[in-house]
């Protein structure tokens, strides 16, 4: 497995940070930006991409919300966990996998058909091992929280902790979705070429 350089060492690299992507994408961006996608036959492989990320996006919202409803008593830790924790499994599953995927084979092959996107391939990895960090940690809340659904403790702080770390993960993972997406589906659609007419 091709290990990847965690350092950044660009301003406005770090997904924890950073609004936008940075400056030097600029021309990537340009090529078809997102406000021309509606009126732009996308390639299939770039609307699956797009399908995706959107069960991500949606499957994220529905866990945060389900921690609301939790968050203000109109349900217990039992119904709680009945429900987030098997979409939890299901969801780092899958984003692992789809991670997985992409750093190990479609990025590779995006760099090989385009070396101007191995900028943008680094910045996608770094992410990935970022977002990997906080799967990690919203994988110990939830395994404490079933623990303590388990045994005679209560389980209400590790609720909590669990619905916290859940909904932290918002906005890296919809930072690094959106981003993704800027740099890829442009390629995905248009190959080679620069830019696209009228966009």
């Amino acid at each position: 497995m091709r290990s990847i350089d965690t350092g950044l060492d660009m301003d406005g690299d770090d997904l924890g940070s950073r609004s936008a992507l940075p400056e030097r994408f600029a021309d990537l961006l340009a090529r078809l930006p997102r406000s021309a996608w509606t009126n732009t036959r996308l390639a299939p492989m770039a609307e699956q991409w797009l399908a995706v990320h959107d069960w991500f996006r949606g499957t994220l919202g529905d866990m945060i919300e389900a921690g609301r409803v939790r968050a203000e008593g109109r349900c217990d830790d039992q119904a709680y966990g009945a429900y987030i924790l098997p979409r939890l499994r299901q969801f780092i599953d899958h984003l692992e996998l789809h991670h997985r995927l992409e750093t190990e084979s479609a990025f590779p092959e995006l760099v090989t058909a385009d070396p101007e996107l191995e900028s943008a391939r680094a910045l996608l990895d770094r992410d990935h091992v970022q977002l990997e960090e906080r799967l990690l940690e919203i994988q110990a809340a939830a395994q404490a929280f079933n623990s303590s659904l388990l045994s005679d403790e209560s389980s209400e702080a590790f609720a909590m902790q669990l619905i916290a770390s859940v909904a932290q993960s918002e906005r890296p993972l919809l930072r690094h979705l959106a981003d993704e997406e800027d740099l890829v589906i442009p390629h995905l659609t248009l190959g080679n070429k620069k830019n696209i007419s009228g966009a």
